[in-house]
């Protein structure tokens, strides 16, 4: 999947002062003369630093896709695994785009993509302090919600292929890998998740409970009031886990795998995700 910078709209949208000299000065565009219809690329950039050394850690890079829609009432956005629920809307300045007024707001940046900076820090971690670089960048026009196949067999049961999404989660630190794939379900949405702790290859890998070592550890998950109604919970903490890899790279990922859950009941199925590059 090739994204598409949007610093190509902008070339479009900016004005040149004329000079004597024959030189020009580019005027920034205004977020408002943007078009953010489309499916984005939502990226976050989370730096970590030691507070009494001012010392940068390590990074942890999180992203995701996001559906936007200009209408006459504001941006109605949603990310893909929300995408035909209730939507939000964000408000465009000549400078900002905010998806929440309380937020600092996306500004345009020497890339042409829409970035929002913060810094915070959590009350549990005081040793810490953290900075947030969020990326929004364009990649279609349309809507993008057909990323895989989510099939699963058992007690809870679901066969999607037209509305599957991805949240991606990985760290600059170690190999450790986190992949959600998800699908509506119910009044919510399901996951499937794949937990990978250090590198690996497509293959089997099989583990006895949810406290066994594995490389790859999954999850079947869901706060849907129908999953709960089969479940007690909103997870299976499965046990059993048989988990073949057909494909595993840089853009996909595919497999098939069967489990008990916590529920006692046995679930097999097949997932297949085309992942953020």
């Amino acid at each position: 999947m090739k994204y598409l910078v949007l610093g190509l709209a902008v070339i479009s949208l900016v004005g040149c002062k004329g000079s004597n000299d024959g030189g020009t000065d580019v005027e920034d565009p205004s977020i408002k003369d943007i078009n953010l219809t489309g499916t984005w690329l939502m990226s976050n950039e989370i730096e970590r630093y030691k507070k009494s050394t001012d010392e940068y850690l390590s990074s942890t890079y999180i992203s995701e896709s996001y559906l936007l829609e200009e209408t006459d009432k504001g941006v109605k956005y949603s990310s893909c695994n929300r995408y035909s629920g209730i939507p939000n809307y964000g408000i465009k300045t000549e400078e900002h785009f905010y998806l929440s007024p309380i937020e600092n707001g996306f500004r345009l940046n020497g890339d042409g993509v829409l970035e929002q900076r913060s810094e915070y820090e959590n009350e549990w971690e005081p040793d810490f302090y953290y900075k947030s670089i969020l990326n929004l960048t364009e990649i279609s026009e349309s809507n993008i919600i057909d990323n895989g196949t989510l099939i699963v067999n058992g007690p809870v049961s679901i066969e999607e292929h037209n509305h599957i999404c991805v949240w991606e989660v990985s760290y600059s630190i170690g190999n450790k890998r986190t992949l959600e794939i998800m699908a509506p379900f119910g009044d919510s949405y399901i996951s499937f998740r794949l937990d990978i702790y250090d590198e690996i290859v497509a293959g089997l890998f099989e583990y006895s409970g949810p406290n066994s070592e594995s490389l790859v550890r999954v999850d079947l998950s869901s706060s849907a009031s129908s999953y709960w109604d089969v479940v007690g919970s909103n997870t299976l903490s499965p046990s059993d886990v048989s988990l073949n890899l057909i494909e595993y790279n840089d853009t996909k990922i595919s497999g098939v795998f069967s489990f008990t859950g916590q529920d006692g009941g046995s679930y097999s199925g097949e997932f297949e995700a085309f992942l953020h590059e």
